[in-house]
């Protein structure tokens, strides 16, 4: 399973929550990019600059779609690249984790981490931009539309692994 959405939207927190409910391990596919490049996020950005950060990731999502089955917490960003976005797609089922801008900017505000938003610039309406950029690339790419808005951590969790398991069944009736 892959969840992908804006920053702040929930992916590693719910990843951790589903990996326990389903018995999957869950995978932040940022702190693995941190793992394989020695290095946090913020520093691969500010030495190497997007497209360095965005090759390793690029990197990462093909190990990880070819490994074992798990809940896979991606980076806001990472469905930019159609190969990405194929590999993640072509892995299983994918869950777009939503909230309204201003929830995603109240969850963010201290930016920590977050390259994308620079300390100094309007964040919101850098938020706003890339947002707009980004939310019909993961709608296409999605099998499920969560809003993480309202609701419990629990409760997204229980909803998203339901789904899931239901798609599984179906999945098996049509290729069993």
């Amino acid at each position: 399973m892959v969840l992908v959405g804006f920053m702040g939207s929930g992916k590693s927190t719910l990843a951790r929550r589903l990996g326990r409910r389903l018995g999957l391990p869950a995978i932040d596919l940022d702190a693995e990019v941190e793992a394989w490049a020695a290095a946090s996020i913020p520093t691969l950005f500010s030495d190497f600059g997007e497209p360095v950060f965005r090759s390793l990731e690029a990197a990462v999502v093909q190990s990880v779609t070819h490994g074992p089955a798990a809940v896979v917490a991606t980076g806001g960003g990472v469905l930019g690249r159609p190969a990405s976005r194929s590999a993640l797609r072509a892995s299983g089922f994918v869950v777009y984790l939503s909230a309204p801008i201003d929830v995603l900017a109240d969850r963010v505000a201290e930016g920590k981490g977050r390259p994308m938003v620079i300390p100094g610039e309007d964040r919101l309406a850098k938020m706003r931009q890339l947002l707009a950029e980004r939310d019909a690339v993961y709608r296409a790419a999605a099998d499920l539309e969560v809003d993480t808005s309202a609701g419990t951590v629990a409760g997204a969790a229980a909803l998203v692994a339901e789904r899931y398991r239901r798609a599984c069944v179906e999945w098996e009736r049509g290729h069993g």
